[in-house]
């Protein structure tokens, strides 16, 4: 546990890029409106909306149900959309910072004023002009659920945004890690021909990932080891989900992130996307606000790689993975505790009436 709890540290913008952001030396001007909810750059709209993961805990439906909500109402939720961007034809996930930048391109934007501002601007140059969305209804996203695997990712952001990292909310879905890492299978199986069985991908994995803590002296990663092991991929670290909650926290502060439990979305999907739709409006103090009704607010269905197979894991390592993660889930249930006790939303859980502190119980996260 004291290995844990060395890596859930606080890790603050360096202070040279908040007072970088702070001069009119970049040119930031955004179209003659407030920034709030829109952030203009060198005369391009970033994204305010993050959706970064976790892999297969239900993304891609918590997106496409907002693009057909905001569009019942004439709003468009757009993600990357330039021709010529990095992933021209790809309506949901950009990858920019994990494809085209990467970890080590991310750590270089913060070395010095010049580089992150070089940063800024290319991320910029993938999404509309201001004067093209001159309304400002529109709503700029990122949901690219592999950010999540990438160290400090919501702490480097913040460097990049600057003074205008309140206008962003990060929305972060989470879910039972072993059933999130059979999930992984079923879809390699589905798109990429997997020919391992379920226990060989496991164990492989697991395998994997544990001899790489071993060589840090750690019992699950934090941000400085799943740097060194990064080169592994293992599907077994994207399950963890306790450090990049926390960097999101410290980066952004609580009340910019929600965080999305696929068993409480799933039992009340409508409640759950009306409490998102609140929450991203609430950056944006003068664009229009959507009204959202639950009981008309539909769910995109999840994937059905997420339940459709009649096998799991054997029951031998179904326990080897429940040993992996029973201590990185009690650590997210203290992040979580912080987050709550903090103003950080969890979507439809009130509605449940779980608690009266409407923190989510530890069955309740492993229940999806």
């Amino acid at each position: 546990e004291s290995h844990l709890r060395r890596g859930i540290r606080t890790s603050a913008p360096p202070p040279f890029l908040k007072l970088l952001f702070a001069t009119s030396a970049l040119g930031l001007a955004c179209c003659g409106v407030p920034w709030d909810g829109h952030v203009c750059y060198h005369g391009r709209l970033l994204p305010t909306v993050i959706i970064p993961g976790a892999q297969k805990a239900g993304t891609s439906s918590i997106f496409y149900s907002l693009v057909k909500l905001y569009a019942g109402h004439g709003v468009h939720f757009h993600s990357i959309i330039r021709q010529g961007s990095f992933w021209p034809n790809q309506t949901k996930e950009p990858h920019y910072w994990d494809k085209r930048v990467g970890i080590r391109g991310m750590r270089e934007c913060a070395a010095s004023p010049a580089a992150a501002a070089a940063c800024a601007e290319l991320y910029a140059a993938q999404y509309w002009t201001c004067a093209e969305r001159a309304n400002h209804t529109d709503r700029m996203v990122d949901a690219t659920p592999a950010y999540m695997r990438m160290p400090f990712f919501f702490s480097n952001l913040a460097s990049i945004y600057g003074p205008h990292s309140p206008s962003i909310r990060v929305i972060m879905c989470i879910r039972n890690p072993v059933r999130r890492l059979f999930s992984m299978y079923e879809m390699a199986v589905s798109l990429f021909k997997e020919r391992r069985t379920a226990d060989e991908m496991a164990m492989h994995e697991l395998s994997n990932a544990e001899r790489c803590l071993r060589n840090h002296s750690l019992l699950v990663y934090d941000n400085e080891t799943y740097e060194a092991c990064v080169h592994l991929r293992s599907f077994a670290f994207a399950g963890v989900y306790a450090f990049p909650l926390q960097d999101s926290l410290d980066a952004f502060g609580p009340r910019q992130v929600a965080l999305v439990i696929m068993s409480v979305y799933k039992k009340v999907p409508g409640h759950t996307l009306c409490e998102i739709v609140h929450f991203i409006d609430s950056s944006d103090d003068h664009g229009e606000h959507v009204h959202c009704e639950p009981d008309a607010a539909s769910a995109v269905e999840i994937n059905a790689w997420h339940t459709a197979s009649r096998s799991f894991f054997s029951p031998a390592v179904l326990r080897s993975l429940e040993r992996f993660y029973s201590s990185a889930n009690l650590l997210l249930m203290e992040v979580i505790e912080n987050g709550v006790s903090g103003g950080m939303l969890v979507p439809g859980l009130a509605f449940l009436n779980e608690s009266t502190s409407m923190m989510p119980s530890l069955s309740t996260i492993l229940a999806s």
